[in-house]
C-alpha cells in the first residue's frame, strides 16, 4: 500500500560546515567578460588567464531569513556575509583584497541596462516555490532603495541550451526590500563603512511549481539610487571560489562567466528559495471504488462494492482539512466549504486505503 508523504516541518536556518562540492561551470565560462563594481586598488588578473575548471566550493550551508517569506526555506545557494556581526552590529561581507587578492564588490544587475545575474540550484523533490530572496546594494544608498525585481527560471544552463520554464524579465514581482543588516566592505579598508548596505529583496513566485532537477534562477533589479543596482557575491572566508554564477549582458555580449576581477575565480550569488514540498501522490486505486464528479464545486459522490469506512481530505501542505465517517457502500460528501484547489483524498474501504486527487472548482 502506498503512503501519502507530507512535508512535516520547515528547514531551520543555520550556519555549518558541509562537504566540498565540485563547481560545475556552465558554458558561459568560455567567455569571461563581466560588468563589475571593482576595488580600483586591485590590479585585475589578465582576462586571458584560463579559468580553473576544477575548482571546489569547500563550504556550503543552509542560510536564509524568513523576512517577508511565509513558507520554509527549501534551498540556498550560499551566504551573503562571511563575518557575523557582534554586539548587535551588522554582519560583514568582506571583499578579501589583502588576504586573497580579490577585487570585485558586486556584479551589475541593472534591468535598465539589460544586465542580470543567475545561479543554479538543485531540487530533490517537487516543490511549490512561493517566494525567492535575492540580494543587492546601491553604493551610497540607504535601504530600502530597490524598487523592482525581475526574475525567470531556466531548466538547464541558460548559456548552453537551457529553456525558460517560468517568469520573464518584463514584470516587476517585488514583494518587498529591506536591509539585510549586512555591509559589503573592503578587508583592507574601513570595515564599518556604510557605503554598501546589502538589501534582501523578496520576489513573488506564487504559482511556480518545480519537479526534481537542476534549475537556474536569473534576476535583475531597479532602484532609486544613482549607483547600480549591484548583486553581491556569495562570500566564504578564506576562499576565492564561491560558486558558478553567470551574468547576462543582454544588450551587448550575452551570457558571461561571473569571475572576481582580482583573482579570475568563479563566484556564486546568494539566492534563498522558499516554499513547500508537494504532496507525493500516485492514485492508489481500490478495486470497486469510484467517485464523481471530479472536478466538483460542492458534492462528491462515493461508491464501492465493499464498506467505505472513512474519507479524509488533505491540502497540498499536508494539512487534514476534512474527515468523514461513512460506514456504508455509497455516500456523498459536501466540499462546498473548502477553498478552490487540489486536494488529496484518502479513502479506507474494508481495511484497505487508497489515495486520489480531487479538484474543488
Amino acid at each position: 500500500m502506498k503512503k501519502i508523504t507530507f512535508l512535516l516541518g520547515g528547514l531551520i536556518a543555520s550556519i555549518g560546515v558541509a562537504n566540498a562540492q565540485h563547481v560545475q561551470l556552465p558554458a558561459a565560462y568560455s567567455n569571461p567578460v563581466s560588468v563589475l563594481e571593482q576595488d580600483m586598488s586591485i590590479q585585475p588578473t589578465d582576462a586571458s588567464v584560463a579559468v580553473n575548471l576544477n575548482g571546489t566550493i569547500p563550504y556550503t550551508a543552509t542560510y536564509g531569513n524568513r523576512g517577508n517569506n511565509a513558507d520554509p526555506l527549501i534551498v540556498s545557494t550560499g551566504p551573503y556575509f562571511n563575518v557575523a556581526g557582534t554586539g548587535g552590529g551588522p554582519d560583514k561581507s568582506y571583499l578579501e583584497d589583502a588576504s586573497l587578492g580579490m577585487g570585485t564588490y558586486g556584479a551589475g544587475a541593472q534591468i535598465a541596462s539589460g544586465n542580470s545575474v543567475a545561479d543554479d540550484f538543485v531540487l530533490t523533490a517537487t516543490y511549490n516555490i512561493t517566494s525567492i530572496d535575492v540580494y543587492s546594494y546601491q553604493t551610497g544608498s540607504t535601504p530600502p532603495s530597490i524598487t523592482g525585481v525581475y526574475m525567470q527560471v531556466w531548466d538547464g544552463d541558460p548559456s548552453g541550451g537551457g529553456s525558460i520554464v517560468w517568469g520573464d524579465m518584463d514584470t516587476n514581482i517585488l514583494i518587498g526590500a529591506e536591509s539585510a543588516n549586512a555591509l559589503r566592505v573592503l578587508e583592507s579598508g574601513n570595515t564599518s563603512s556604510m557605503d554598501r548596505q546589502i538589501q534582501r529583496v523578496t520576489a513573488d513566485t506564487d504559482g511556480l511549481t518545480l519537479d526534481p532537477g537542476t534549475y537556474w534562477v536569473e534576476y535583475s533589479f531597479e532602484g532609486s539610487g544613482s549607483s547600480g543596482p549591484w548583486a553581491p557575491p556569495v562570500v566564504i572566508l578564506g576562499e576565492a571560489t564561491t560558486g558558478n554564477a553567470m551574468q547576462n549582458l543582454s544588450q551587448t555580449t550575452g551570457w558571461q562567466a561571473l569571475l572576481d576581477g582580482g583573482t579570475n575565480t568563479p563566484q556564486g550569488v546568494p539566492v534563498d528559495i522558499y516554499g513547500t514540498e508537494v504532496v507525493s501522490v500516485a492514485d492508489n486505486a481500490l478495486a470497486g471504488f469510484s467517485f464523481f464528479p471530479n472536478p466538483t464545486s460542492d458534492v462528491l459522490n462515493l461508491g464501492a462494492q465493499k464498506n467505505i469506512e472513512s474519507v479524509s481530505l488533505f491540502n497540498l501542505l499536508g494539512q487534514k482539512v476534512m474527515t468523514v465517517k461513512v460506514d456504508a457502500t455509497t455516500s456523498s460528501i459536501n466540499l462546498g466549504s473548502l477553498a478552490t484547489g487540489t486536494y488529496v483524498m484518502q479513502v479506507t474501504v474494508q481495511g484497505q486505503t487508497g489515495t486520489y486527487k480531487v479538484t474543488k472548482k
